[in-house]
């Protein structure tokens, strides 16, 4: 419940990525992980950061020996969340909290609606807007 929580600073952007199994597509895990790994090369706390976000979520230098499973990017939106983003954060249920008993949730967001957010349907886009 703390993804779409506002940021201490800046502007909170929530990314869209929709794939599907392609055997032809040259896009796959590995290969994503290099290319970021080598574009955050000439900043150590950046690829610090990054290799410890994906060792967390359980992805090892050692997948790469792993069969990959490529995908083909069918979509890319980038939106931007505020107020009225529909979302739900921890302080949504202040100053009590969250009911007792009730240790987490999951919620799913029907992107179809939040069109009056989306600022960017590729990657240029994306980057004039936020780079």
């Amino acid at each position: 419940m703390e993804q779409l929580a506002d940021p201490e600073q800046g502007q909170l952007y929530l990314f869209s990525l929709q794939v599907c199994d392609d055997a032809l597509a040259a896009n796959t895990l590995n290969n994503l992980v290099a290319s970021l790994s080598v574009d955050l090369q000439a900043d150590f706390q950046a690829l610090s950061e990054f290799n410890d976000k994906l060792a967390a979520r359980g992805y090892s230098p050692a997948d790469q020996q792993a069969p990959a499973r490529p995908l083909r990017v069918l979509a890319e939106r980038l939106y931007r969340v505020d107020a009225a983003f529909p979302r739900m954060t921890r302080t949504m249920f202040h100053p009590v909290g969250l009911p007792a008993g009730i240790v987490g949730m999951e919620y799913l967001i029907d992107l179809a609606a939040c069109e009056d957010w989306l600022i960017a349907k590729n990657p240029q886009e994306a980057g004039a807007i936020v780079g």
